[in-house]
């Protein structure tokens, strides 16, 4: 399965090399500017009282993708019936609270989401309504910074409908002229909506979806970003956007992203750079074949999701992340508990089909169960070494296992250190055992060790306790060792 515009190019200028020096360079302004700014970011923020408005009330009743989608909808309705002072007041509403939906995620941000992204594919006409609505509210409302910047992102929308989703040698020439065409408007819009004494965080969303869809250079990108940064430290989809942008498929490659996104996070430290880091993998892991999301560290991608739920409540829209996310670590015990959580309300920008979301809820189910119980074996196991006398009872099985590495070191020439887990019964004997790494040595061992137990030889020492379950590292080398010895 493959993303939208994977492997392609936003343009057909030429891509400039970039070093990991300078991306740590920037990181490093990102961190000061992030703490300067977080004091004093809003006193940029517009400074008026809102207007009373009401906003669309929406029951999401535990299910925020389906309420996002509701949300979304009841703002394009305001927008067809032209309540031009009734969406300026809601946005202004959502920016001077910085108020967030379960989750997290800005109310500011899915507001502007909502308005300008069309369910299913919009057709020409369409999107010339729209952007005719659009024109309409700025002409009506000239001082309004939340008109231009819906008219500047749906002119985005409209540059890469333009070009396509297939790779950039099939895009024909008059598809690229209208990207670009498409984009230098969006960018015309936002560099006069820079004019207004009112100020928005997601002009600065919008003008890195313009530096994508232009190909700006590195050193301009990080620019921007570090402008976005110090105006609104907290909105976090200006990392994620410049993740985004460092893809190989773009502007980066191989292994910018996740280190960008390390870096950020290490940066800003504590709970929040954890948060960070997990929002950001949320915006490169992908139902199709992205293997820089593998890049990413698995342990703290969880650890930030735990703590983003903690801060601000369960949103269904992130579990189908981090089923996602789970589903592309293979760790089946994670996505089972994500995909139970979420039941049946699938998220179509986490998964692209409903079918696939289906074929991964099913093996995480069968697969879910078996490594739930070898979690809980490895830890068994973990602290069985921890306690009184653990260490010194796994040191004479591992030299038990001796003669079972020899016979297999006869037979093969892997060398490759492996983990056996081993369960010792009462006598002795190996009652179960299983491999962590399919090498040769590892499945030569699995069959010395069962044809032991068909024997019913015990050649271990009678365990502390029955049942006694050990995580073994075995080095083929002491092998050697042992003979020399």
């Amino acid at each position: 399965m493959t993303c939208p515009s994977e492997g392609v190019s936003p343009s057909p200028i030429s891509r400039i090399h970039r070093t990991a020096t300078g991306l740590a360079s920037v990181i490093l302004l990102l961190a000061a500017v992030h703490a300067a700014a977080s004091s004093s970011s809003s006193a940029a923020q517009e400074k008026s009282t809102p207007k009373p408005c009401v906003v669309p009330e929406i029951d999401f009743g535990g299910n925020d993708v389906q309420g996002l989608k509701a949300y979304g909808t009841a703002l394009e309705e305001l927008l067809k019936a032209e309540k031009f002072k009734e969406l300026n007041c809601i946005a202004d509403l959502h920016r001077s609270g910085k108020e967030r939906f379960p989750g997290g995620m800005w109310k500011l941000h899915e507001f502007y989401w909502g308005i300008t992204k069309s369910q299913g594919h919009p057709t020409h006409e369409d999107w010339e309504d729209r952007l005719k609505l659009a024109q309409r509210w700025v002409d009506a409302t000239p001082e309004s910074i939340t008109a231009r910047v819906v008219l500047a992102e749906l002119y985005t929308g409209y540059a890469w409908d333009a070009r396509g989703n297939d790779t950039a040698e099939t895009v024909t020439d008059s598809g690229w002229k209208l990207l670009a065409q498409r984009m230098e408007k969006a960018k015309t819009i936002l560099d006069q909506a820079s004019a207004l004494p009112a100020k928005c965080p997601e002009w600065y969303f919008a003008m890195q979806q313009v530096a994508l869809g232009q190909g700006w250079d590195v050193a301009r990108a990080e620019e921007l970003l570090k402008r976005a940064v110090a105006f609104e430290p907290d909105y976090y989809y200006y990392y994620r956007q410049h993740a985004f942008y460092l893809m190989p498929q773009w502007e980066g490659e191989d292994g910018d992203a996740s280190r960008f996104a390390l870096q950020s996070a290490d940066r800003i430290g504590g709970e929040a750079g954890d948060i960070l880091y997990f929002q950001i993998g949320a915006k490169i892991v992908c139902a199709c074949d992205r293997p820089e999301f593998t890049r990413f560290s698995w342990p703290r991608l969880q650890k930030g999701y735990a703590l983003l739920e903690k801060k601000y409540g369960v949103s269904v829209a992130q579990l189908n992340l981090v089923a996602s996310m789970a589903v592309k670590f293979q760790d089946w015990a994670v996505a089972d508990d994500a995909f139970k959580r979420m039941g049946d309300n699938w998220d179509k920008g986490t998964w692209m089909t409903e079918t696939y979301f289906n074929q991964m809820k099913a093996v995480a189910t069968q697969m879910g169960a078996q490594a739930a119980r070898s979690n809980a074996i490895l830890q068994e196991a973990a602290t069985n070494l921890q306690s009184a006398g653990g260490a010194q009872y796994q040191k004479s099985v591992e030299q038990a296992l001796l003669p079972f590495m020899r016979q297999c070191a006869s037979s093969n020439n892997d060398r490759v250190q492996f983990e056996l887990v081993v369960k010792v019964g009462k006598d002795g004997g190996a009652e179960d055992a299983w491999f962590r790494q399919p090498t040769a040595m590892a499945q030569c061992m699995m069959r010395a060790i069962y044809d032991s137990q068909v024997k019913k030889e015990t050649p271990f020492p009678v365990p502390p306790r029955l049942d006694y379950w050990l995580d073994l590292h075995l080095d083929p080398a002491s092998v050697s060792v042992a003979a020399a010895n």
